[in-house]
């Protein structure tokens, strides 16, 4: 099997429902589904596991990029600068 071109519409409703990075892999994924006579079920598992993988792999950035902790606020950098408030940084 070659590998398949993924339906727009497809791509549009991953990414609805914010599940865009599979199409990445989509195709591939069919291939192998197809070599190895996969079940729906099966193939949907690993598509999911592959998703869920992607998302524990990023968890700790995304967050960390939305916070805008100013680099300051590390353990191991200086001081902040005296016009700026230290109670911006937050110790557990």
């Amino acid at each position: 099997m070659k590998t398949p071109t993924l339906n727009p519409d497809l791509i549009k409703a991953l990414k609805a429902l914010r599940l865009g990075p599979i199409a990445d892999t989509l195709p591939d994924r069919l291939v192998l589904a197809d070599k190895q006579q996969m079940s729906f079920e099966d193939v949907f598992l690993l598509l999911l596991t592959d998703e869920i993988r992607r998302r524990q792999g990023g968890a700790a950035v995304v967050p960390i990029k939305q916070a805008s902790i100013p680099i300051w606020c590390s353990s191991d950098s200086t001081r902040p600068p005296k016009s700026i408030s230290t109670n911006a940084c937050f110790k557990s």
